[in-house]
C-alpha cells in the first residue's frame, strides 16, 4: 500500500494533510503493519459497519470518541465511533461501506455537544420557561 499516514491520528493523509487533524507535519509512509483509520460514524451506524467488514473478512477496531461520563447522561446513541483496520485491508474495507458523509461530523458533534451541554438553564425571572 503506498501513501502517507499521519503519526498521530493513523489516518490516510488527502491532499497532504490529515483529514482528521488537518495538519502535515506528523505524516510519513504507510507500513504494511499500520492501523489505518477507515471512518467514523454515529452509533446508529455501528452495527452496518461491524456487519460489512466482518462478511468481508476484515478486522477492525472500534473506538468511541465521547468517554462513558458524557454518555451516560446523554445516551449511547449520541456516541461517535472510529474505526480502524489494518494497512493490508484499508482499500477493500474502504470499497464495503456506504459513505457516511450525511451523518454528523466528529466537528459538527462536538460542537453540538459543546453548545448543547454547557448552556446554563433558563433563570424562572426572565420570564421564559
Amino acid at each position: 500500500m503506498n501513501g502517507l499516514i499521519c503519526g498521530r491520528c493513523s489516518a490516510m493523509a488527502k491532499d497532504g494533510v490529515c483529514p482528521l487533524c488537518g495538519k502535515a507535519k506528523k505524516l510519513r509512509t504507510v507500513r504494511e503493519e499500520d492501523t489505518v483509520y477507515l471512518t467514523s460514524c454515529e452509533y446508529i451506524w455501528t452495527q452496518t459497519v461491524e456487519d460489512l467488514l466482518r462478511g468481508e473478512g476484515i478486522p477492525y477496531r472500534r473506538q468511541a470518541l465521547l468517554g462513558s461520563g458524557l454518555i451516560t447522561s446523554i445516551g449511547e446513541t449520541a456516541e461517535l465511533y472510529r474505526y480502524y483496520v489494518g494497512a493490508a485491508d484499508y482499500e477493500r474495507a474502504l470499497a464495503a461501506l456506504p459513505d457516511f458523509s450525511v451523518g454528523m461530523t466528529e466537528e459538527e458533534l462536538n460542537d453540538y455537544i459543546d453548545n448543547e451541554f454547557d448552556q446554563q438553564p433558563n433563570d424562572p425571572q426572565d420570564g421564559e420557561q
